[in-house]
């Protein structure tokens, strides 16, 4: 529902790029739960499942913002409410990972330091994902409400 509410249909790129990113983070956090974690309660299970259900979504909207971003940022004739949409959606997505970490801090103490940090180190790299294309979208509509200032903020983009 939010696909369709902020992006409306998805491009080909897009949706190879989700369907990408899915299965990498679903096979290499399935051979971490049951190769590296070594869990065997049900109880666990549900957990891991859970907490990967939502980074999940985390990593496939921020993917989605990032690409559409990149797709708007080439289109000249884009209107502001579309850029709006997506920039809303991203800092939403990042206040979701501060929840997220303040769950991963109630959850992950209750079952030790070594599930906290990997817990934390998820939820941290979620954040720093979207920090960093928000980072990039505001310098992108900064330039693109100062035309004045073209190309002024070229180091920052080259950087980010």
């Amino acid at each position: 529902m939010i696909q369709y509410v902020v992006f409306g249909p998805l491009r080909v790129s897009e949706k190879q790029h989700l369907k990408d990113k899915f299965w990498n983070f679903i096979f290499y956090k399935f051979i971490f739960i049951f190769g590296v974690l070594n869990v065997q309660t049900v109880d666990e299970v549900v957990m891991w499942c859970l907490w990967f259900s939502a980074l999940v979504f985390l990593h496939l909207m921020v993917q989605l913002c990032k690409d559409r971003f990149e797709y708007l940022s080439f289109s000249p004739s884009t209107p502001m409410n579309s850029h709006v949409r997506v920039l809303c959606l991203l800092v939403s997505l990042l206040l979701d990972c501060c929840g997220l970490a303040v769950g991963c801090g109630l959850l992950g103490a209750s079952h030790g330091m070594h599930t906290l940090s990997f817990m934390a180190a998820e939820c941290l790299l979620v954040t720093v994902r979207t920090g960093h294309v928000i980072m990039r979208y505001s310098i992108h509509l900064w330039d693109l409400n100062h035309p004045g200032t073209s190309y002024a903020s070229y180091p920052y983009v080259a950087f980010w």
